[in-house]
């Protein structure tokens, strides 16, 4: 019986440790399972978000209450300007200075109600975040398809210190990311802006002026500028009132503006006063220096003289402060120091003001000044090449020789205060007064009469009406244009860039032209005449695509057919209309046909289109909407991308659009802006791409500014920096390589519409054997070994590359997905380099990181099978070099790189190395675009790089696929 007893003691044991075992099994496979569910919410890219709203809206603001005397809802008194409220510091002899606690609320207010203008937490929604605010904040938060942000309560507070301006935000809410939360409610920024010292320099001014508050303490000013190195401006702006502006240096060559406004009640100018030499001698011996006061004008009828303290030269260079001086005070230094037309910067100011309204009103009333221009016997500018450039033609010169230039010339006609220059009625302009520039005039907005012109040239016509007898002749463009007379001695219109005339109801179309982006414009003339012209500096027109017009004879379309073509030898174009249509055809081996509708949509595209975009083909298939550009994204008004043909006043308008689109008549001052921010950048990348189109032979033609510098693409980012950590390779090569192979195009064309968008390994991202290889990627650790799961292996169906080798179709689910398998075959060929150039005695440690990064590609885009393999090009490159030392392995020019297709390098060198397509010229594209990148892109140059770490946004985690991304 005892020992019956211990077995059933033993039996009931191992039932309980069994128990045990199995709960402890369940609950750590729980665990496990949920740890695999779970993942860490990270709101660092909210974070990143929020602050950089509360940098530009803080940064926003000090600009706005430097301009307003320290007021963001200025008080009485104040004078009200077009842009500015101005506040007066001292009025009738009082002062109404603000205290630095009262700026500081100011600002303060100014963030609290415009930061919301950029809070928009839409796109974080859109990747699986939700948010959720205070029980005050609910009621009212604002939420619909655009924006997601709360417009109350927001708190925040101040500080100036001494170099810089900081803010900090109370913003509280939850983020939420499936069952995980966190609480965010604190934000910091800073901006370099010293504006605490600022202000003490504000205040001791005032402190001078309360000494006397009836009259202008000038003597002490001045001083005071000199010793705390300020510029200042004080311009009379009416009966006894003063405007002071005060340009404090900042970093980067910058200036911080501080404006206020003072009226003096004895202001009628007691000069014997102000300037008494006995009172004011040291402080001017000081004061000249850096600076030398002029005033130059007489007393006018609107008020007492004008003060005007010009400071440096230096100072006129800087755009900032030309575009702050008002049209007197620039008229009154330009007449008073005919030099300064010497310096290019106050040329480009001057061009810029003419037509406008008030600075012609100016120029009207300084007539007598143009005298004194006259009286100097001619101004000298030197060898300033074509001064039309600068001045819109008001100042030219012949060639690139030294000119004078006698102003004298210019009253031969009448400037109308809307832009308008009206001829004199008997005057003949001809080609001989153009030395003198008498026949040179701008008109920027306003209307010339030609009615008398015969041979008009140089004429520079921005966005004007010009009447010829009855006709009226539009221009959308600024080229210039020649007048000619013709056979039958009648003017006749070259070289403009679009003209329609009008008589009557009758229209005939003049000339037009379609400037294609690789800088070649078309110029359309009737009868069969077609002529081809470049331009060489790029201009906004440029920058946004332009525009053809065709105008139909008599209402009909009869009138154009066939009138616009070229050979066909030479791809020209063709034009013809029927039944209310228009057809583009016979564009040599490209464009085959494009039918559009009577109302300008699009119809259809017939198989295999080609559309000369940006200089090279672009292949058109189907549904308009998958149109694919080698440049940027074409947008419609309803915002597909495609190419759309609107009707416009004058026929049928093609208009190209690059990010944004306008319409006839809807052109909006933040389009404006856009197009300048555009063309400025398009013109650095410009700069940027010879730059390192000389160092690495060829010169790439890609836009890649504009892609990598939205917080929409922090995605794309985010994407390329993982892959370049993970693989070890450099995120600028990486991001240089693929936008090479034709991840822009994807960007354009589907990212836009559909960030979750699929991706092809061929199409997208070069990887066209990535069917083939993706075992062996897995195989060698190149891959993790789920990768499969994130993309669609069709093994059934074969794509051909452009060596005409068939590998499997491979798409990708999403960029993250397609990156990081992209790039490992990228740091897999950066291996077999390696090895290769052991196997052939060369160190890879020897190689730059250029040099690397560019052999490597070479092995990505040539192969690194056998030599004999068409796909063994790189390897056979390496090979053969690796016979003359590590120093053939120098990136070679494009120079090079032509002689070795055209066969014309050794054959010791070269072994016919390229037969089917040019490796070492695809190379010179990825290091120019990588270099372009890491110049020219906010992010991810190696600059960016801590931040981006520090700020890693998990934007993507949301997205299909992600779940197996490594922390």
């Amino acid at each position: 019986m005892p020992k019956r007893g211990q077995i059933t003691v033993f039996i009931i044991i191992g039932v309980i440790i069994l128990i045990v075992a199995v709960s402890l099994f369940f609950l750590v496979s729980t665990v496990s399972s949920s740890k695999e569910i779970l993942r860490p919410l990270s709101t660092d890219a909210i974070s990143l978000f929020v602050e950089r709203c509360l940098f530009q809206t803080t940064a926003d603001g000090l600009e706005i209450i430097g301009k307003q005397g320290g007021y963001y809802q200025v008080p009485a008194p104040f004078k009200h300007y077009p842009i500015f409220t101005m506040p007066y510091y001292f009025h009738e002899g009082n002062s109404f200075i603000p205290t630095e606690e009262r700026v500081k609320a100011e600002l303060e207010a100014y963030i609290e109600n415009e930061i919301k203008s950029c809070l928009d937490l839409k796109y974080f929604e859109q990747q699986g975040y939700q948010f959720s605010f205070s029980n005050s904040l609910k009621s009212d938060l604002i939420q619909d398809q655009f924006l997601t942000i709360p417009s109350q309560p927001i708190e925040v507070k101040v500080i100036f210190s001494p170099a810089k301006v900081q803010a900090e935000l109370h913003y509280p809410f939850t983020v939420g990311l499936g069952l995980q939360q966190k609480e965010l409610s604190s934000f910091k920024t800073a901006v370099d802006i010293p504006f605490k010292e600022i202000f003490k320099t504000i205040e001791g001014i005032a402190q001078m002026q309360q000494k006397q508050l009836d009259v202008l303490v000038l003597g002490d000013l001045l001083e005071a500028a000199s010793q705390k190195n300020f510029y200042l401006s004080i311009t009379t702006v009416g009966e006894g009132e003063v405007l002071f502006n005060l340009f404090f240096p900042i970093k980067h060559n910058e200036l911080y503006n501080y404006a206020f406004l003072a009226r003096y009640p004895k202001l009628d100018l007691d000069k014997a006063k102000i300037f008494s030499p006995q009172a004011e001698l040291q402080s001017e011996a000081l004061i000249y220096e850096h600076h030398s006061l002029e005033i130059p004008l007489p007393v006018l009828a609107s008020g007492p003289d004008n003060f005007e303290f010009i400071p440096p030269a230096d100072l006129w260079q800087d755009p900032n402060y030309l575009s702050n001086l008002n049209s007197q005070d620039f008229l009154a230094s330009l007449f008073s120091n005919p030099s300064l037309f010497s310096n290019s910067a106050v040329l480009y100011e001057f061009e810029n003001r003419l037509g406008e309204a008030n600075f012609i009103e100016q120029l009207n009333q300084q007539r007598n000044l143009l005298n004194r221009w006259a009286d100097l016997k001619g101004i000298s500018f030197g060898n300033q090449g074509e001064l039309l450039s600068y001045t819109n033609g008001l100042i030219t010169t012949k060639g690139k020789q030294s000119t004078t230039f006698n102003p004298a010339d210019l009253l031969g006609a009448t400037v109308l205060k809307s832009g308008e220059v009206q001829l004199p009625s008997k005057a003949v302009i001809s080609s001989a007064n153009i030395e003198k520039s008498s026949g040179a005039l701008v008109i920027n907005g306003g209307s010339i009469d030609l009615s008398n012109a015969i041979n008009l040239e140089n004429t520079r016509v921005v966005n004007a009406v010009v009447f010829r007898n009855s006709q009226e002749i539009y221009s959308q463009g600024g080229e210039p244009f020649f007048i000619e007379a013709n056979a039958a001695g009648q003017p006749t219109i070259k070289g403009a860039e679009v003209f329609i005339a009008k008589d009557g109801q009758t229209e005939l179309l003049l000339t037009g032209s379609l400037t294609l982006l690789d800088e070649t414009s078309y110029t359309l003339y009737p009868d069969t005449l077609l002529r081809e012209y470049r331009n060489e500096q790029p201009s906004l027109d440029y920058a946004i695509g332009r525009t053809i017009h065709f105008s139909m004879e008599g209402g009909g379309c009869a009138a154009i057919k066939n009138c616009i073509e070229r050979d066909p030898d030479k791809s020209e174009l063709k034009v013809s209309t029927d039944d209310g249509q228009v057809k583009i055809a016979n564009l040599g081996n490209s464009l085959q046909k494009l039918i559009v509708d009577g109302k300008g949509q699009v119809e259809y595209f017939e198989n295999n289109v080609q559309l000369l975009f940006s200089g090279k083909p672009v292949t058109v298939a189907g549904d308009p909407s998958t149109l694919r550009t080698e440049v940027e994204h074409i947008y419609t008004r309803d915002g597909k991308k495609s190419i759309k043909l609107l009707p416009a006043a004058h026929g049928i308008e093609i208009q190209f659009c690059l990010k944004l689109c306008t319409y006839q008549g809807m052109l909006t001052n933040e389009a404006l802006l856009a197009m300048k921010n555009f063309a400025d950048t398009k013109l650095r990348q410009d700069q940027l791409a010879q730059q390192f189109g000389a160092q690495y032979g060829e010169r790439n033609s890609l836009r890649v500014l504009g892609y990598l510098d939205e917080p929409t693409e922090l995605r794309i980012i985010n994407a390329i920096q993982q892959a370049a950590e993970k693989t070890g390779l450099d995120p600028n090569f990486v991001a240089g390589a693929f936008f090479v192979e034709g991840l822009h195009g994807w960007i354009s064309n589907e990212y836009y519409n559909n960030p979750d968008a699929e991706l092809s390994a061929m199409g997208s991202l070069g990887a066209d054997r990535f069917g083939k290889e993706e075992a062996i990627l897995r195989d060698k650790g190149y891959l993790r070994p789920d990768f499969q799961e994130g993309a669609d292996f069709s093994k059934e169906e074969l794509l051909t590359s452009e060596r005409g080798e068939a590998s499997p179709r491979v798409i990708f689910k999403d960029v993250e997905r397609g990156v990081e398998g992209a790039a490992a075959m990228l740091a897999y060929r950066r291996d077999l380099l390696k090895r290769d150039l052991r196997d052939n005695g060369l160190n890879p440690d020897d190689l730059t990181r250029d040099q690397l990064n560019y052999w490597t590609y070479v092995y990505y885009n040539a192969g690194s099978g056998p030599p004999e393999d068409p796909y063994g090009k790189g390897r056979a490159i390496i090979k053969e070099r690796a016979k003359h030392g590590a120093g053939s392995l120098v990136i070679p020019s494009q120079k090079i790189v032509n002689k070795i297709v055209e066969r014309k390098v050794s054959t010791e060198i070269s072994s016919e190395l390229i037969e089917i397509f040019n490796p070492l010229g695809n190379a010179q594209r990825v290091m120019a675009t990588t270099k372009l990148i890491e110049e020219a892109n906010p992010v991810p140059p190696e600059q960016a790089k801590k931040e981006i770490q520090a700020k890693r946004t998990q934007l993507a985690d949301t997205g299909p696929g992600n779940e197996f991304k490594s922390n």
